[in-house]
């Protein structure tokens, strides 16, 4: 590009000034490479005719297209044209691109009783996992089908979950079927279970005594999340929950907040909206907060304007507050209590800045 614009210069230059530019321009100011993301977004613009936001969009999806050279996006398009791939599927699923072994795993999916449209992303799956579907055509065809049934999904939709969640495909039909089952019974929907797919990836000895465990905890609702996560996690959440019903009495989250913040009921349901981690956060350690703040020169309705400060520690802000009163530096707004640690401490590293600038 700049040899182009210095050849239409330099009848205008003169040999001495078009050498000094030349120089210049080609040796201080070499033209920037080009980045790996710029190098498969351009790829991507041309294989797939997308615009640059859509091959940009692409590649923030699909983090390992960018770290690809072109040539092999390239080529692995090739060969989904050659095995007659639609452009629409190649969007919906352009992790195909890449594929290493892309052909040898199009080989393998050919041998399915499915179109190749449809089957395309189970590309993902492991040479390993391929290898043993092609051993097991009819089990796994079972499988999918029965999923696919079962959630009323089309089949390019199972393929795509099939090839996140290998247990699905490890686990027998009967297996899946019983575990649904379990999960019935206990007053779960097919579209909280497909929400949360992993929960069919354990036993259904431990999901039985998970959903004992939960079933005697008292007034616990019972969420999908609760099945799948470390007991102790599960341990405390409840704890939470029943010393948070001891504080509220027979009031509503609502109503508490009300009356702790003095403000008005509209007011507080304003507060949870913008912040709903509120309604799960600790009510013993929220007073903690709304302690310490008042303790420290600020009200209530300081806190209100700033309500993020709720969901934070107790030590930090304490931290931080006396760190800025050392400073001389009370805030009339809780907004710079609740930065992240980087932005803080940028804050406090301007603010000494200033105030030597200021002495000096």
């Amino acid at each position: 590009m700049c040899e182009i614009l210095l050849n239409i210069l330099r009848p205008k230059l003169g040999n001495v000034a078009y050498k000094n530019f030349y120089f210049f321009s080609t040796k201080v100011l070499p033209e920037k490479p080009k980045t790996p993301d710029t190098t498969a977004r351009e790829a991507l613009q041309k294989i797939l005719k997308i615009n640059a936001f859509e091959a940009l969009k692409l590649l923030s999806a699909h983090r390992k297209l960018s770290i690809l050279h072109s040539d092999l996006l390239k080529n692995n398009y090739k060969i989904c044209k050659q095995n007659r791939l639609s452009k629409k599927s190649i969007r919906n699923y352009p992790c195909v691109l890449s594929e290493r072994n892309l052909d040898s795993k199009i080989d393998k999916l050919k041998l399915l009783p499915l179109n190749l449209n449809v089957s395309l992303p189970l590309v993902q799956l492991p040479q390993k996992t391929l290898s043993l579907v092609k051993m097991n055509i009819n089990d796994f065809m079972n499988k999918l089908k029965s999923f696919s049934t079962t959630f009323e999904l089309p089949l390019d939709k199972t393929c795509e979950i099939f090839s996140k969640r290998l247990f699905l495909i490890s686990k027998s039909s009967k297996e899946i079927k019983d575990i649904l089952n379990l999960y019935y019974e206990h007053g779960f929907t097919k579209e909280d279970i497909l929400k949360d797919l992993w929960i069919l990836k354990y036993s259904n000895d431990f999901i039985i005594n998970r959903l004992k465990f939960i079933q005697n905890q008292e007034k616990c609702v019972m969420k999908t999340w609760m099945l799948r996560c470390p007991e102790d996690t599960l341990i405390k959440h409840i704890r939470r929950q029943s010393e948070n019903r001891v504080i509220l009495g027979e009031n509503s989250l609502v109503q508490y907040l009300s009356k702790k913040l003095h403000c008005g009921e509209a007011n507080a349901k304003s507060l949870i909206r913008k912040h709903p981690q509120l309604q799960h956060k600790s009510l013993s350690k929220m007073n903690l907060m709304i302690d310490l703040l008042c303790k420290q020169g600020f009200n209530e309705d300081q806190i209100c304007k700033s309500p993020k400060i709720l969901l934070h520690s107790t030590e930090t802000t304490l931290e931080r507050v006396k760190q800025l009163a050392s400073l001389g530096k009370i805030p009339n707004r809780l907004y710079i209590l609740t930065k992240s640690q980087k932005l803080y401490t940028q804050y406090i590293e301007n603010l000494i800045k200033t105030q030597k600038e200021l002495t000096n």
